[in-house]
């Protein structure tokens, strides 16, 4: 029997860390939002969720704009 880990609260940065960004809760699937600014050295992202009981993989993709078509081109993908 697979043990269950607990999800960690979400802890608001420090005082001296400024950002504009906020949790996002239940976001449609799948999810695009930009990250104003970009991404800096030392940014965090977290990132978490429970896929469907039915599902068999899942990807996370950092693309370098929302755009559908055409498609951006993916940075990063995991």
């Amino acid at each position: 029997q697979p043990s269950v880990c607990p999800q960690p609260a979400y802890i608001p940065p420090p005082a001296n860390v400024t950002s504009n960004l906020a949790p996002v809760y239940t976001p449609s699937i799948p999810y695009a939002y930009p990250i104003y600014g970009g991404l800096k050295p030392g940014m965090m992202i977290y990132i978490s969720g429970r896929p469907s009981a039915s599902s068999n993989r899942f990807t996370i993709n950092f693309q370098s704009g929302t755009s559908s078509n055409p498609p951006p081109d993916i940075a990063f993908h995991l």
